[in-house]
């Protein structure tokens, strides 16, 4: 799954993905939480256990969509 579309399937309130299908938002309750994480989509086993920030992911998603569009203009001038 490309960065678009991590961000095109995550669930309202995520803040966090893990392993590109594991969407979660930062426990900012006292409870207790093994990672500090909330889920908020079944976690799979098979994931990296990395979690990434929605905030970054729509930043880098920017960017790309940025550079595929300056790619193609220059394409065109050539």
């Amino acid at each position: 799954m490309n960065n678009q579309e991590i961000l095109d399937n995550a669930p309202k309130g995520a803040t966090h993905v893990m392993g590109g299908n594991c969407y979660c938002i930062e426990n900012t309750e006292d409870d207790y939480s093994e990672d500090g994480y909330d889920y908020l989509t079944f976690r799979n086993e098979d994931t990296s256990g990395r979690h990434r920030s929605l905030a970054d992911i729509a930043k880098i998603a920017e960017l790309e969509a940025w550079l595929h569009k300056a790619k193609a203009t220059k394409e065109q001038g050539e």
